[in-house]
């Protein structure tokens, strides 16, 4: 549906002819030349980290990457595919203290971010400035990888849940790729982030590598060698088992800052865009895809999620979230390069009558229509929702709060949604504004509520930089209002609620329970009660209305992903079950109602 939307009359792509390929075999033939001009650099299977060096390189310098010894690499080979490049066995070896391989760069005792560490001294200063990718390394397609023994699932998902497709865009976008764990409080799929001794199977003298912890709480090991069940000698297992000198739990996030810090310092401190999602559905959280999972980690993936957004708005990255559901975002490449119809946008807000007035009587309640903060959940659900479902949407006031940095992902879905809306039918920003950032890591001098870390000393705080790069935005589709402000568990400031006035000028909702409903300067910022669905008990959103925010006559409700068809079933359901107890409601859209909240004179003013 969008090639045919970028192929209409009049678009960049108009002429462009569409050849159909099937298969692999067609595929390789049909580009073998530009194959061969490219060629290989191979990627280490024992160190997965390496294939996000791999995809670092190809963007600088075009080689493909390729795991080692597998059967792509052998049918390249035999192609006749030059191999120009290999990181095979470049940090298997890596020691605490000891200078990594043509590198001035000290070891940090970790395969896994000495590989980063070493693409970092190496390629960074040619990578951009202004994007970051941060996305799964390479263990999730090697069968039988040992940090995933114990999470068999990790192995089952297909290359959409990966992320494998994400990759052309990140490659043409010339990004730093990297995965890494933000949690310093516990191991995560790194081996070498534990105590790891090798120990000889005394059978058939095969040696072998496990972690420390691990051997501990093996009942009855077997040699992988020679298959036989054994008895351990402890005897045996002693310091001197121990491989090279470990890197110590929470390595991972101090890899993770210097490649912010270096983003930072080339930007000089301008806001930039960090493509990617803590992977919650495969490591670092407590998520079990199946029972028989091991969980890889003890915190829930929102606590990870909002670690992980505290540390980058600390040093001026906006998030587009690669989050799973869906997290496959393909194509990407081809439509960045689509050329959009207008300069500027019109939401038309001014002009839109509700045909009802401000009544205290009543108590007003809005939805906000996220989270769209991922240009793959932005491609597939204004697909389903606003190309096919046009029946509902002709009859339900709406506003759609799509992040709109996603504009330089995906331009044409701006191009169809703003060409195609009703008069009743609007656009706002969603989660935090233009991107996705935790705005209290903009301002310097406190800790930060999950990760304890303030922003790092000599940076200006960052409120000026985030303004000015949402106002652009802002400007551009005609926005007045911010869905929905996260600001993890810290608390939101008078400096928050400013910086949001000079772009987000109608106001906006956040999930700050605490700050029930503010009038900054005459501007509103409400509390959004926090998931709903047309599965919600209508309890749930009453006790919200009419107890959390008693004393006011307003209630907003976060959805996620839910069709026209399903929001005005929760509509229908609520204005029914309030009636019911009495009390009159009346749904209206965002900018209704931050205009009725402005009316009102309620909340706690700020002057």
């Amino acid at each position: 549906a969008w090639l045919d939307y970028m192929q209409r009359e009049g678009s960049v792509f108009n002429d462009y002819a569409v050849v159909n390929i099937h298969t692999w075999e067609d595929f390789l033939a049909t580009f073998e030349a530009q194959i061969k001009q490219c060629g290989m650099i191979l990627w280490d299977g024992n160190v997965p980290a390496t294939a996000n060096v791999a995809a670092t390189v190809c963007g600088l310098d075009g080689y493909l990457p390729v795991l080692a010894e597998s059967p792509l690499h052998d049918q390249l080979t035999e192609k006749g595919i030059e191999e120009k490049q290999t990181l095979v066995g470049l940090f298997q070896n890596g020691k605490k203290g000891e200078k990594i391989a043509d590198t001035s760069v000290i070891s940090s005792g970790s395969a896994k971010n000495d590989a980063y560490r070493w693409a970092l001294e190496k390629y960074f200063d040619r990578c951009s400035a202004n994007y970051l990718a941060y996305i799964l390394d390479g263990a999730v397609t090697i069968n039988g990888y040992r940090a995933y023994e114990n999470h068999p699932s990790a192995m089952l998902y297909n290359a959409s849940k990966n992320c494998l497709s994400n990759h052309d865009y990140l490659i043409a976008r010339r990004c730093f790729f990297f995965d890494l764990s933000p949690n310093v409080e516990e191991i995560c799929d790194d081996i070498a982030q534990q105590e790891i001794v090798t120990y000889d199977c005394p059978l058939c003298g095969n040696s072998d590598v496990y972690a420390l912890d691990d051997l501990l709480g093996i009942d009855d090991p077997v040699c992988v060698a020679c298959g036989e069940t054994f008895v351990i000698d402890w005897g045996l297992v002693s310091d001197q088992n121990l491989i090279g000198s470990m890197a110590p739990i929470g390595t991972d996030q101090e890899t993770m800052l210097m490649i912010y810090d270096a983003r930072y310092g080339r930007a000089n401190g301008a806001m930039g865009q960090l493509m990617g999602f803590p992977p919650w559905w495969v490591k670092y959280t407590d998520f079990q895809y199946r029972e028989t999972d091991a969980p890889q980690g003890t915190k829930q993936p929102t606590w990870i999620e909002w670690l992980f957004c505290e540390l980058i708005s600390c040093y001026n990255l906006a998030k587009e979230a690669d989050a799973e559901g869906p997290s496959s975002m393909t194509n990407g490449s081809v439509y960045y390069k689509y050329v959009p119809m207008l300069e500027t946008y019109e939401n038309n807000f001014e002009e839109y009558d509700p045909g009802i007035t401000y009544n205290d009587d009543t108590t007003y309640f809005t939805l906000y229509l996220g989270d769209y903060d991922s240009s793959a959940w932005l491609k597939r659900y204004a697909y389903h929702y606003i190309m096919n479902e046009t029946q509902v949407r002709s009859r339900l006031p709406l506003t759609w709060c799509f992040n709109p940095n996603l504009s330089m992902r995906v331009p044409m879905i701006f191009d169809y949604i703003y060409d195609n809306k009703y008069d009743h039918e609007f656009f706002a920003a969603g989660d935090s504004g233009a991107g996705y950032v935790i705005p209290s890591g903009l301002f310097g001098g406190f800790p930060l509520n999950y990760s304890q870390k303030s922003r790092p000393d000599g940076y200006a705080n960052g409120d000026t930089m985030w303004a000015n790069y949402c106002k652009a935005f802002y400007d551009r589709f005609d926005m007045k209002a911010t869905g929905f402000i996260i600001n993890g568990a810290n608390p939101l400031t008078t400096d928050i609620l400013g910086m949001f006035n000079t772009f987000s000028t109608m106001g906006g909702l956040h999930n700050n329970a605490s700050a029930a409903m503010t009038r900054y300067k005459d501007v509103p910022y409400l509390h959004c009660h926090n998931g709903i669905d047309v599965n919600t008990d209508m309890n749930v959103l009453y006790e919200h209305a009419f107890t959390v925010m008693a004393g006011y006559n307003f209630a907003a409700y976060r959805t996620v992903c839910i069709s026209p068809a399903g929001l005005e079933q929760i509509i229908n359901n609520f204005t029914a079950y309030a009636t019911e107890k009495g009390d009159n409601v009346q749904y209206v859209e965002l900018h209704t109602f931050l205009k009725f909240a402005k009316q009102s004179g309620k909340g706690y003013r700020i002057d």
